[in-house]
Order: C-alpha cells, then sequence, then structure tokens
C-alpha cells in the first residue's frame, strides 16, 4: 500500500523543554531554541512514519494509502499501531468513485500490522482495473505523546543530545563513532522489519 500523510501530529513528542532539560541548558537560556526545536522535529522524523526507521507511527496521525486493481483478500495497514479506519472508497466498474459502507469491512487493531477484512457474509466490491483504485484512510500511533512507549521518547532525547554536542558528521583527528549502541538498544524492539 502506497502512503500520504494527510494529517500530521497535532503535537510534537518531545517538547523544547524537554529537549532542554536533557541538554542541560541553563534556564532562560534561549539562544539555541531554534535550533533545539529543529534538532527535536529532524529527531521525531527519523523515527516516526513512512520514511522513520521504526516503520510506526507514534502520536496520532492521519494516512491515505491506495491499493491498485483489486481488493487483497486481506488489507494490511502499514504504520502500526492502527486506531481506526475512517473511509474505504473505490472506482467501481463504471469509473465512479464509491464509499464502501463500514459495515461491510472489520477493522482489526490488535495486530501488527492492523488489517481491515471483508465482514462475516460479505465479499469486497468489484474495482476498475486501473492505479490507485483503492483508497484507505486511516488514523495510526499510539494516542497522545504521553502514550508513546517511553524508550522510544528516550531515544528522540538521545538523538536530539548527540546531535546538539557533535554539530558536524565528521569529526577530522578523533574516532568517529556512528550513533551509539544506546540508541539501537533504545528502538529495537519499536521497530517494525519491512519484508
Amino acid at each position: 500500500m502506497d502512503v500520504v500523510l494527510t494529517t500530521a501530529p497535532e503535537e510534537p513528542l518531545v517538547t523544547l523543554a524537554e529537549a532542554k532539560k536533557q541538554l542541560r541548558v541553563i534556564d532562560g537560556f534561549t539562544d539555541d531554541d531554534t535550533y533545539i526545536t529543529g534538532l527535536v522535529s529532524a529527531a521525531e522524523s527519523y523515527l516516526d512514519g513512512r520514511e522513520g526507521v521504526l516503520g510506526r507511527a507514534l502520536v496520532t496521525q492521519t494516512w491515505t494509502g491506495t491499493l491498485d486493481a483489486r481488493f487483497p483478500s486481506e488489507i494490511k495497514v502499514p504504520l502500526p499501531p492502527l486506531q481506526a479506519v475512517t473511509s474505504i472508497k473505490y472506482i467501481d466498474q463504471s469509473g465512479v468513485q464509491q464509499t464502501l459502507d463500514a459495515s461491510m469491512y472489520d477493522v482489526i487493531t490488535n495486530t501488527e500490522p492492523g488489517l481491515i477484512v471483508p465482514a462475516f457474509g460479505q465479499c469486497w466490491p468489484s474495482v476498475r482495473c486501473q492505479r490507485q483504485a483503492i483508497e484507505v484512510v486511516f488514523v495510526a500511533g499510539y494516542g497522545i505523546a504521553s502514550e508513546v512507549p517511553k524508550r522510544v521518547h528516550r531515544a528522540v532525547l538521545f538523538l536530539v543530545g548527540h546531535w546538539y554536542t557533535s554539530r558536524v558528521p565528521v569529526n577530522i583527528g578523533n574516532i568517529v563513532n556512528d550513533i551509539p549502541k544506546t540508541f539501537d538498544a533504545l528502538i529495537g524492539t519499536s521497530r517494525v522489519w519491512r519484508l
């Protein structure tokens, strides 16, 4: 399923105040606020969403996914955890976009990835054979920032700290290290392994 972000999270995972506390920035010092806010945004982008290394949604966000030509037996919804499906639309055989009634399908949110399957006794409708014939709008993420697992929250703070103290990618004359193993330990169990 191809996906595009429809509605971004309404709040950041890490606030500026939390990041400054992690960095031990003195109270009242605001010269680096814009820079730190940018680091927080970059760290969250590194982990979150379609391009993020975790392969999942963190704070609640809405995505639109598309499928080609026909309904599969079950629709695997990327970017767990799946909260809800807002709508499913499809192009019928006449080329008219239709909205599938929610009673026609079941949404399974307690698996990763989340699934959409025909309801008992129902079948998927016929779809015109074309690219992006099916559109699924879904809500994904753990909820508000405080509901995201603490290890993921800590990983964002860890990245912000690492980037704040290492402001250039190459350190001439010293041993160059990748992001320390602590980071891998924090995100390892939260990563969705793509096939």
